[in-house]
């Protein structure tokens, strides 16, 4: 029975160690399949592991790539702010050079313009040069003496602050660039000399001025009623304008002419010892004043030389040149200087000449006018002695100056105004 049991329960066993066999294959056949799957997973996840390292190394380079992106971005705005920049201030000079361009454009046209006239002035300018150059020899002498151009060369060479030593070479240096072959060369003394001849000859020429300006040149008749007469006189003036001569109408009834000399008995002398004054025209408002005396101290003549001895129906209307004078003074380290000038008024135009600068001992008036004086003598003398008075039968007085004198020029001082009365003195003594 023991045996019998011990069969079933080694049946059993065996049954039950089937059933295990069978369990361990099973789960040896489950180990394989799972230690399969493991492998699977383990290649699965090795894969998965290194797609994710691409894929974090590409969010690293892209995050790297983003840096760089956003440094290259503020790079190029900086770039691009500075091209900006730059290109404005181009813009900004090239506005600048199209406007010069413009301008130049518009001088470019206007000279075309004027091309033609210019053309026209150069060919004259090379044609009167061409002249000019033929004309002239190469040479500042002509038998034995300079010539006119070349003293009047040296005037102006010294005028231009040149010294007397250096105004020979460089008339030689000029005359040689000009093509011309100089042999003499102008001295000191030369030059010197030059120098006294043109302030002889500016003399001579302000003294021809003031005797061409002399208010008796030249005179017209007029018709007027014989009752409407007037006297011009000189003498001093009210208050203290500066002018050598006034009016004083006076009405005079109708006369007849003298049977002597056949001037009117109303016309008087007028307190010059030159002759008698003209008269005016009837109304005021057109009032003429003139001089009818002349150059030789008798009455002006008509046209066919015939004495104007003429009933006081007629005027004599001049429009006759003047002169105004000036002068001023100044002292420099004790000395006195004094300059005077003339103005002188002929055909309308105005000329103003220089007598020249004196060294006086004060600034008084009788120093003044004694200084014009010795001037005016000193002008007349020269003028007297030269070529220009001997073959025209000219002579130059110290009434040729007087006669045109209308007023002088000055400053209100007290020494000013008696200076006019002193040369309005003169001026009835000498004329």
């Amino acid at each position: 029975m023991e045996l019998e049991s011990t069969e079933k329960l080694l049946g059993t066993t065996r049954t039950a160690l089937a059933v295990i066999q069978q369990a361990l294959t099973t789960t040896e056949t489950c180990l394989t399949d799972t230690f399969h799957s493991l492998h699977a997973a383990l290649d699965r996840n090795t894969k998965l592991y290194r797609l994710l390292r691409v894929e974090q190394r590409k969010n690293q380079r892209y995050r790297l790539d983003k840096i760089n992106l956003a440094i290259k971005l503020k790079e190029s705005a900086a770039a691009l702010t500075s091209v900006n920049k730059s290109f404005s201030l181009a813009t900004t000079r090239y506005k600048q050079v199209i406007h010069e361009l413009k301008k130049k454009i518009k001088a470019l046209q206007m000279c075309y313009l004027r091309s033609g006239r210019s053309r026209t002035k150069a060919l004259e300018k090379a044609r009167v040069a061409d002249q000019i150059t033929r004309k002239k020899p190469g040479t500042l002498v002509r038998t034995g003496k300079y010539t006119a151009d070349a003293k009047s060369m040296a005037r102006t060479l010294h005028k231009a602050s040149y010294s007397q030593e250096r105004v020979g070479d460089i008339i030689q240096y000029v005359m040689q660039k000009a093509g011309f072959f100089v042999k003499n060369k102008m001295s000191r003394c030369t030059v010197q000399r030059a120098l006294i001849e043109g302030g002889i000859a500016a003399k001579i020429q302000l003294a021809y001025k003031l005797f061409q300006a002399d208010g008796r040149a030249s005179t017209r008749l007029i018709p007027l009623p014989q009752h409407n007469l007037s006297i011009n006189k000189c003498g001093p003036t009210p208050r203290d304008n500066h002018t050598l001569s006034r009016v004083e109408n006076q009405a005079s009834p109708s006369r007849r002419p003298s049977p002597v000399d056949g001037r009117d008995p109303s016309i008087g002398p007028t307190g010059n010892s030159h002759g008698w004054t003209g008269l005016p025209v009837p109304s005021p408002e057109t009032a003429v004043f003139v001089t009818a005396t002349g150059r030789d101290g008798r009455d002006e003549a008509l046209a066919d030389g015939t004495p104007i001895t003429m009933p006081s129906a007629f005027l004599i209307d001049n429009g006759s040149p003047g002169a105004t004078a000036s002068g001023d003074a100044t002292s420099l380290r004790g000395h006195n200087y004094e300059a005077s000038h003339i103005m002188i008024n002929k055909n309308g135009k105005h000329q103003n000449c220089m007598l020249g600068i004196s060294s006086t001992v004060d600034h008084t008036s009788e120093t003044q006018v004694q200084n014009w004086k010795s001037k005016i003598t000193a002008l007349s003398e020269i003028f007297n002695r030269c070529l220009l008075a001997e073959r025209s039968a000219f002579s130059f007085e110290v009434s040729h100056f007087l006669r045109p004198l209308k007023g002088m020029n000055g400053d209100h001082a007290s020494d000013q105004k008696k200076t006019v009365h002193l040369m309005l003195e003169w001026k009835e003594l000498v004329t």
